[in-house]
C-alpha cells in the first residue's frame, strides 16, 4: 500500500505473553504454543507516547496519498469494547476502494511452525465488515493470506465474530514476521455526501499459535554421501520403487544420496521392450537417477532409437568408449558430481562385444573400444577426472567377469588402468560384492535382486563400505514410483495379457544349460515357426523348398514357455527385440561356416549357439576350434581357419552340398553379421520380410498347431547331436550323458572319453549331485575337514570332493558306514544311489504327489533283495520315474552304479529340482 502524506500513529501499550522456552523434542515430535495474545483492558497512550514491548507495534494507516485525516484514532472502553481502530474523515471527497484502514505489528516466530491467527472482532453498521490478514518479511513486499476474516455490527464481545487463519509456511521460523490486518473495501460515505463518518472497528481478541519445531537430532549417516546402484534391470520396472524408496531411506538418516545404474535396463520385458527401451528411461527419470551407463542391450533397437530414448533421460548418460564417425564419444564421457565438499568422478565404459551383440545394420559407423585400446580410454578418463580435481573416481562399467568377456572383463579393466577407486560393474548379471581377488568392484546380479551401496565418508573423502542390500516382498517402496510402474504394468497387461493359446508342455527358456549350449525345445517351436512362414510362400525364393534351413541364434532366445496358458506377453518376453524374419542365401561352404564359428566353445555357453530347423548337425566338441588370428570385421569373435567341429549331416533329409546354394531363414540381427554370424553378412542376396519372430510364433501355434502346444514338444527333437566324448556313440546311456555334460553335472577325461561303464565312487557320486543342487556354499576351515565331517577316514577324500561330501552332510543325503568311515573310493551300490537322491529330493520338496502314494511298492522281480533300509527310497524313486529298472524286470540293489547310468539318471534329475 502507498503511504499518505501524513500518517496519523498511535502507539497502543499492550501486554503480551510470550512462549519463551522452546522444549527440546524427539524428532518428529510437535507441541502447541502461544506466540503472543492480547486480550482488551490495555491503557491507551495517544500520539505515541505510551511504550511498546518486545518490538509490538499497532498502527493504523489509510492509502490515498493526498488525504488530510482527523478523528484516526484507537479507542480504549467499554462503550467501544477492548480496542477499536476507527476509520478517518478524509478532507477530499469520498472515492470508492481508496480508503483502508489496517492495522500493522510485528513480532518474532523463530523456533515455530503451523502458524494460525484468531481475531475476534466486532463493530459498527458503518464500518466495513470483511478484512484480510496480510503477511511480510522485509516490511516493504506484503503477502495477502486468502482466507475473510468477519467482523460483526456489534459492539460487545459476545456478538462479536471469531475466525481464525493459517499462515503459509514461509511465515513459520522468521527472526522478524510483520502482520497487518486490512479493510477489504473502502467506508461508506457519510450522508452529507462528503468524507465518510464510519463508525469503530472493535478488536476484542487476537493471538497467534503454533507449534514449536522439533530439534533435529544426530542422523547416523550425517557426513556421507551414499551412492546406490543397479545394474541389468531387464525391465523389472517394479524395483524402481524400492531404489527410489532406499535413497529416502539413507537421506532420512542424514546422507546425501546418489542414484547411478551400469546398464541394460532397456530390454528384458515387455514393460520396456514394447517402448523400446522409452519406459525403462521413464522410470529411471520418475525414481530419479543421476547417472547412468549404457548396456550392450541399449543398442537392441539401433543408435538412433537410443538417441531418442536418452533425449528424455533427466539423468545424464556417461559412455567413453563407444565412438562415432568423427572418433568421438556418442554420450559424455565423463561428470564430477560435488557433494559435501567431496568431487566425486564418474565415467562409463560399454562392453566391446556390443558390436556383435547389437544388430550391426542398427549401429553402423559406431565404434566400441576393445582391449588395449578400452583400456587407454579408461586410463585417459581417469587423468581427466583427475585434473578436474576429482577425490574419488568411480567407472560405470558394464562389461562384466565372465570368461568368454575376457579382456574386456572389469578385472581387466582393474588390473590395466590405475587411479580407478571403484567400479560398479554389469553384464554378466554377478551377484558379488567384491572381485574374484578382492578387486572394488560391486554388481547386483539382475531384476533388481539387489541394490548395491557404496558409503562414502565426507571428512576424509574416501569410500567408507560397500555392500548388497536385497530386495524382498517386505523392502518398503516409494508411492509415487510404485504409482508410476503399475500404470505401465496396467496398460502393458491390456494390451498383452489376452491369453490366445496353451502350452501342455514346459519349454525350456534357459540360457545354459539351454539356449546357448545344446538344442532345446524352445528353440526347435521357434524355428519350425520361421520354416512355416517362410514355406507358405516357397515359390517366390530362388532355390527349391529342399535347400531352405532356419538359424536363429540361442542368445536371443530370453525366458521359458511354462506349461498352461499363453499370452502374447509371455511371447514377447521369450523374443522381446522386435527381430524380423530375413532369408539371406549362402553357399553351403559359408553356412557351415557360421555353424562352425557359433559353436566355436560348446559345451560352453555362446550368444551365437544355434537353434536350428531344416538340417541336423552334430557337434564334436573335443575336436580343437581353429581360430583365424584377426576377428571378423566389427567382432569380437574369430572366424575359423578350417572346419573341425561341425558337420551338417542332412539338409530336409538329403546330404549336404558345401557348393550348394542354400536360403537360410534367420533374424535380422543374424543375417546381418551378428553374434558369430559373419558368414551370413556375406549372403548373395537377402530379404527381409518385415515379419517380427513374435508374430510369426503366435501366428504358427494359432494356425499350425490349433492353439496347443502338445507332445511334439516335450523334448528336443534331436536335430543337433553334441559329442562331448568319444566313445559313448553306442552306449544306451548316449542321450542322458551328453544331457548331464551340457548341465555340467558330469565331466569326461583329459583324452576325450567318457568310459560310460566304469563305477562311480561314492565320493564321485555326491559331488554330481552337489552339482545338480547348484554347488551352494559350504565353509569348511582349512585343514579340519575331520571335525566337520566326522569320518575316520576323511583324510583319504580328496580334495577336489571334500565341499560336496561336507555339503552331503551338512543336509543329511550322506550318513557313512556304522564304523564311522565314508568310505569315498568304494563304488556305489543302485541302492545306495536311490537313496541319497531321496534324501536329496526330500530336502528340495520336489515331490508332487502324496509320499505315501510314492512309497508304494514297485514290481520289480527281486524286491525281495532289496535291503529294508533301501526300501522306500526305491520304491520312491521307481514310482517317479527317476531311476528304472532293467529290461527283465529287476532292480539290482547290490549292483554298482555306471558313469552312464548316473549321468542318465542326474539328468532327470536336474530337470526336477530346476
Amino acid at each position: 500500500m502507498k503511504s499518505t502524506k501524513k500518517l496519523l500513529s498511535l502507539l497502543l501499550v499492550i501486554a503480551m505473553i510470550f512462549s519463551l522456552a522452546i522444549p527440546v523434542l524427539a524428532e518428529g515430535e510437535t507441541t502447541a504454543a502461544s506466540l503472543a495474545t492480547w486480550t482488551g483492558g490495555s491503557s491507551l497512550t495517544n500520539n505515541g507516547e505510551g511504550d511498546v514491548l518486545s518490538g509490538i507495534e499497532l498502527s493504523v494507516g489509510a492509502v490515498k496519498s493526498d488525504s488530510t485525516l482527523s478523528n484516526h484514532q484507537l479507542k480504549l472502553g467499554a462503550n467501544y469494547g477492548n480496542l477499536s481502530a476507527t476509520p478517518w474523515y478524509g478532507t477530499d471527497y469520498y472515492a470508492e476502494g481508496t480508503q483502508f484502514a489496517y492495522v500493522t505489528f510485528s513480532l518474532s516466530t523463530k523456533g515455530y511452525e503451523n502458524l494460525e491467527l484468531k481475531t475476534v472482532l466486532g463493530g459498527n453498521a458503518r464500518v466495513p465488515l470483511t478484512y484480510k490478514w496480510a503477511y511480510s518479511l522485509d516490511n516493504e513486499t506484503w503477502v495477502t493470506v486468502d482466507t475473510t476474516v468477519n467482523a460483526t455490527a456489534q459492539n460487545t464481545i459476545d456478538g462479536a465474530a471469531t475466525t481464525t487463519v493459517a499462515l503459509p509456511a514461509a511465515a513459520a521460523d522468521q527472526e522478524t514476521l510483520y502482520l497487518r490486518l486490512m479493510q477489504t473495501e473502502g467506508a461508506k460515505p457519510n450522508d452529507k455526501g462528503k468524507g465518510t463518518n464510519a463508525g469503530a472497528l472493535y478488536i476484542y481478541e487476537m493471538g497467534i499459535a503454533g507449534t514449536v519445531k522439533a530439534q533435529e537430532q544426530h542422523k547416523p549417516l550425517a557426513g556421507k554421501t551414499v551412492i546406490l546402484h543397479s545394474n541389468d534391470v531387464h525391465g523389472a520396472i517394479t524395483g524402481y520403487a524400492n531404489i527410489a524408496a532406499l535413497k529416502a531411506e539413507y537421506e532420512a538418516e542424514g546422507a546425501t544420496v546418489i542414484l547411478v545404474d551400469a546398464g541394460d535396463y532397456s530390454q528384458g520385458t515387455t514393460y520396456v521392450s514394447s517402448t523400446k527401451g522409452l519406459d525403462a528411461v521413464k522410470m529411471m527419470n520418475v525414481a530419479g537417477y543421476d547417472f547412468a551407463t549404457l548396456g550392450n542391450h541399449e543398442f537392441d533397437y539401433g543408435y538412433e532409437q537410443l538417441k531418442s530414448n536418452m533425449s528424455e533421460a533427466h539423468f545424464k548418460v556417461l559412455c567413453a568408449n563407444v565412438l562415432d564417425a568423427e572418433g568421438n564419444s556418442i554420450f559424455d564421457a565423463t561428470a564430477i558430481k560435488e557433494v559435501n565438499g567431496v568431487k566425486i568422478g564418474f565415467f562409463g565404459l560399454e562392453t566391446p562385444e556390443t558390436q556383435t551383440k547389437a544388430n550391426p545394420a542398427l549401429i553402423k559407423g559406431l565404434q566400441f573400444l576393445g582391449g588395449e585400446k578400452m583400456y587407454e580410454c579408461a586410463q585417459a578418463q581417469v587423468a581427466a577426472l583427475k585434473d578436474a580435481g576429482a577425490d574419488i573416481i568411480v567407472c560405470l562399467a558394464h562389461l562384466g567377469v565372465d570368461g568368454e568377456s575376457e579382456p574386456n572383463r572389469s578385472v581387466d579393466l582393474f588390473a590395466k588402468v590405475e587411479g580407478i577407486d571403484f567400479i560398479i560393474d554389469g553384464h554378466s548379471h554377478s551377484v558379488m560384492e567384491k572381485g574374484p581377488s578382492d578387486e572394488p568392484i560391486q554388481s547386483t546380479g539382475t531384476q533388481f535382486k539387489n541394490i548395491g551401496v557404496i558409503v562414502i565418508d565426507n571428512a576424509t573423502k574416501t569410500i567408507e563400505s560397500n555392500k548388497l542390500v536385497a530386495v524382498t516382498e517386505e523392502s518398503a517402496k516409494d508411492k509415487a514410483v510404485e504409482v508410476a510402474a503399475a500404470d505401465i504394468i496396467e496398460r502393458i497387461t491390456a494390451e498383452y495379457g489376452a491369453v490366445f493359446a496353451k502350452s501342455e508342455v514346459e519349454l525350456n527358456g534357459d540360457k545354459a544349460p539351454g539356449n546357448r549350449n545344446m538344442e532345446t525345445n524352445l528353440g526347435d517351436l521357434i524355428t519350425d515357426s520361421m520354416m512355416w512362414q517362410i514355406l507358405k510362400d516357397a515359390d517366390s525364393l530362388a532355390v527349391p523348398a529342399e535347400n531352405i534351413v532356419a538359424v536363429t541364434n540361442g542368445g536371443g532366445i530370453r525366458a521359458w514357455i511354462h506349461k498352461g496358458e499363453i499370452t502374447k506377453n509371455d511371447v514377447f518376453t521369450v523374443l522381446p527385440f522386435g527381430n524380423t524374419l530375413t532369408v539371406v542365401y549362402v553357399k553351403g561352404a559359408d553356412l557351415l561356416e557360421a555353424l562352425e564359428a557359433s559353436t566355436y566353445c560348446t559345451p560352453a555357453a555362446v550368444g551365437g549357439f544355434p537353434q536350428i530347423a531344416g538340417m541336423k548337425i552334430t557337434v564334436v566338441t573335443k575336436a580343437q576350434y581353429d581360430a583365424n588370428e584377426e576377428t571378423y570385421p566389427d567382432s569380437t569373435y574369430h572366424g575359423p581357419k578350417s572346419i573341425n567341429r561341425v558337420t551338417i549331416d542332412e539338409v530336409n533329409g538329403k546330404p549336404f552340398d558345401p557348393n550348394a546354394t542354400y536360403a537360410v531363414a534367420t533374424n535380422n540381427f543374424t543375417a546381418a553379421g551378428g553374434d558369430t554370424y559373419y558368414a551370413l553378412a556375406r549372403s548373395e542376396g537377402s530379404i527381409d520380410t518385415g515379419y517380427t519372430l513374435d508374430t510369426i510364433l503366435m501366428d504358427y501355434i494359432k494356425e499350425e498347431l490349433n492353439g496347443v502346444i502338445g507332445e511334439k514338444y516335450a523334448e528336443p527333437d534331436g536335430r543337433i547331436t553334441i559329442k562331448n566324448f568319444s566313445d559313448i556313440d553306442n552306449s544306451g546311456y548316449r542321450e542322458g550323458i551328453e544331457l548331464a555334460a551340457a548341465k555340467g553335472i558330469i565331466n569326461g577325461y583329459a583324452d576325450g572319453t567318457f568310459k560310460p561303464d566304469a563305477q562311480v565312487t561314492r565320493a564321485q557320486f555326491i559331488t554330481m549331485l552337489y552339482r545338480v543342487a547348484g554347488s551352494p556354499e559350504v565353509e569348511i576351515p582349512e585343514g579340519k575337514t575331520e571335525i566337520e565331517l566326522g569320518f575316520t577316514d576323511a583324510d583319504t577324500i580328496s580334495d577336489e570332493y571334500k565341499t560336496a561330501v561336507a555339503w552331503g552332510v551338512q543336509n543329511g543325503i550322506i550318513k557313512g558306514y556304522e564304523d564311522k568311515t565314508f568310505r569315498p573310493n568304494q563304488a556305489i551300490s543302485r541302492a545306495q544311489m536311490a537313496t541319497m537322491l531321496y534324501r536329496y529330493l526330500t530336502l528340495e520338496d520336489v515331490w508332487g504327489a502324496a509320499p505315501d502314494e510314492l512309497k508304494k511298492a514297485y514290481d520289480f522281480t527281486d524286491k525281495d533283495d532289496i535291503a529294508a533300509p533301501f526300501v522306500e527310497a526305491v520304491n520312491v524313486m521307481a514310482n517317479t520315474g527317476y531311476i528304472k529298472g532293467f529290461a527283465d524286470g529287476h532292480f539290482g540293489p547290490d549292483e554298482t552304479v555306471t558313469r552312464g547310468q548316473a549321468a542318465t539318471v542326474f539328468a532327470r534329475i536336474f530337470d526336477a529340482v530346476n
